[in-house]
């Protein structure tokens, strides 16, 4: 439909109940023609499930002056995004919470840091629209390009990520497994 869409839609991202106003709050990938490794996280509501409406502003523009759904922009290059509501701090400001997958060169000022090492990162917003910090906090070294599963575990307090990780095993090949 949009410009930043011309590449790919998915619903690589999360679908919850919307506490606040009813219905429900989607956050899905999508990427741009001609920006290769682009990824942009967008946001969609709906009162039934079945008609989406895309919550347009300037917040990330996508080409000079566009109005977009794009809520966590090509600065983070998000992949496989899990949003869920933070139901463990008191923070009007940590309403909800991103876990998601990035590329090292999308961050020059931490490139000595991570160079070469895909992370994991989070980010905190108090509506599900604008996230801090724009491009997230290192939380987990390591790939895991895919839809990434979080939850509470109330018994040790902490959140859990489930995600894949990938290793080169000298003459087998490439590794995938469960991390």
């Amino acid at each position: 439909e949009h410009p930043w869409e011309q590449m790919y839609v998915t619903v690589y991202g999360s679908v919850l109940p919307n506490e606040d106003a009813g219905g429900f709050g989607m956050w899905y990938m999508a990427g741009a023609k001609g920006m290769q490794k682009q990824q942009f996280m967008c946001y969609a509501e709906s009162s039934d499930g079945v008609c989406w409406r895309k919550v347009l502003s300037t917040a990330h523009p996508h080409e000079e002056g566009t109005e977009t759904n794009i809520v966590l922009g090509s600065e983070a290059n998000g992949h496989g995004p899990c949003v869920i509501r933070n139901e463990h701090s008191d923070s009007s400001d940590e309403k909800y919470l991103v876990f998601y997958d990035s590329y090292w060169y999308h961050r020059p000022e931490i490139k000595d840091t991570i160079e070469g090492i895909r992370w994991c990162y989070t980010a905190t917003s108090p509506d599900g629209i604008t996230w801090s910090p724009p491009k997230g906090r290192l939380a987990v070294p390591g790939k895991s390009d895919v839809g990434q599963s979080v939850l509470w575990d109330p018994s040790r307090k902490v959140y859990l990520a489930y995600m894949r990780g990938s290793r080169h095993d000298t003459g087998i090949g490439q590794g995938r497994y469960v991390r």
